[in-house]
């Protein structure tokens, strides 16, 4: 395998990035010059996608000097290359869920974790920045293997042993794993040490603050990329199903809460390889993300000689999502209550001008939403300038 050096990156062709800037030029072997208007290799020489340096491409995106709507399309697109590679089967993957276990008292000095690592055959949205967006479930036979010939080396850890106090120490040993029809079981009696003293008052606490998790890699899959619609997915999401997967590690987390959603199994992947990189806002430009996917394809299912009217209209649909992410952006971190930071979100900006007036800063409109996750979008004024909102 080559080494990605600049020497080695400089010479790849213009297909291999992600996004090449205009401006630029050609040189005798048709590359953009200068080098540095390409951005985000992620394809080797031969034309193949390199599954590390897309994800790092995702990664990187919200940090370049980019325009909000240029990475929000850029992610958009490494998105749905990943989702078409599979999701990358050597990556490490994370899924986590509300609860999912219990202390028992057995009469010892510590109690018992019990608990199940994952539900069989339930349907989950998974919806990530590194993996896609996605219906993922897991069949019942998918940890026989890695149970049988691995078990021996996994380790029970808190936070995936990223917490900054107790690090990679285990938990305690795994006393019982075992796959009835319906979901994966465990029993870990809890080491006497310090650290699970501590822990143990909050897998203790009410209402319940920790949930559990389990790191693994995709070993054998299968994707259905154009299902049919139905109850458990009426918007036609591609649906993955894991038939063979190899587990590292499992345990408990601190378990996001997710505003509306049921509980259920959930992706923690980019909040585990990402970390810091990701922004809190994140959510947002997620979301924002995930309409325009569904808008590309609302164009491409356009295929009636009577839907054509519909793709301009759907067109300026996503040029003001686009134009949301702007800011979402430029959003600073929150530090009020969530009552006036809510508030906050639907002001317009301190320097727009009054209604009706001339002074101050070019004009915008802002248009409240709430079903939109109460996202405050800005778009270009055209006949007027009012404050709108929808219902």
């Amino acid at each position: 395998m080559a080494e990605w050096s600049t020497a080695f990156v400089n010479d790849l062709p213009d297909s291999s990035f992600l996004y090449v800037a205009p401006g630029g030029k050609q040189d005798a072997d048709g590359k953009t010059t200068p080098r540095s208007l390409r951005f985000f290799p992620y394809k080797d020489s031969s034309g193949a996608v390199d599954l590390a340096h897309l994800r790092n491409a995702l990664a990187r995106i919200p940090q370049s000097s980019l325009s909000p709507a240029l990475k929000t399309q850029l992610t958009t697109k490494a998105q749905r290359i990943l989702s078409a590679q599979g999701g990358g089967r050597s990556s490490d993957e994370f899924r986590a869920r509300s609860l999912g276990y219990e202390l028992r008292d057995e009469g010892s000095e510590m109690p018992t974790l019990v608990g199940h690592v994952a539900v069989f055959n339930e349907w989950a949205e998974i919806n990530s920045m590194i993996e896609g967006r996605f219906l993922e479930r897991i069949d019942p036979g998918a940890f026989t293997k890695t149970i049988k010939e691995s078990r021996d080396q996994m380790r029970v850890l808190f936070q995936h042993g990223q917490d900054p106090v107790i690090g990679e120490k285990p938990l305690g040993p795994i006393r019982s794993l075992e796959a009835d029809a319906k979901a994966l079981h465990y029993e870990v009696p809890l080491l006497d040490t310090s650290y699970n003293r501590d822990l143990v008052a909050m897998l203790a606490a009410e209402p319940p603050v920790l949930g559990s998790s389990f790191r693994f890699k995709v070993v054998r899959d299968s994707f259905d990329r154009k299902p049919i619609r139905s109850d458990y997915n009426p918007r036609r999401l591609p649906e993955r199903t894991i038939t063979e997967l190899r587990m590292q590690e499992f345990g408990p987390v601190t378990f996001p809460a997710y505003a509306g959603a049921k509980a259920g199994l959930r992706s923690i992947t980019d909040r585990m390889l990402l970390g810091p990189v990701i922004r809190m806002d994140s959510e947002d430009l997620s979301l924002l993300a995930q309409m325009i996917v569904l808008g590309q394809e609302y164009i491409e299912e356009q295929d009636d000689p009577g839907d054509a009217a519909n793709i301009p209209v759907m067109q300026d649909v996503l040029k003001t999502l686009q134009s949301l992410t702007s800011y979402e952006v430029s959003e600073p971190d929150e530090t009020e209550d969530e009552e006036a930071s809510s508030a906050g979100r639907h002001a317009p900006p301190a320097d727009a001008a009054p209604k009706g007036t001339s002074e101050g800063t070019p004009r915008s409109d802002w248009q409240y939403v709430p079903s939109l996750d109460v996202l405050r979008i800005a778009y270009e004024a055209r006949e007027r300038d009012a404050w709108i909102r929808t219902t």
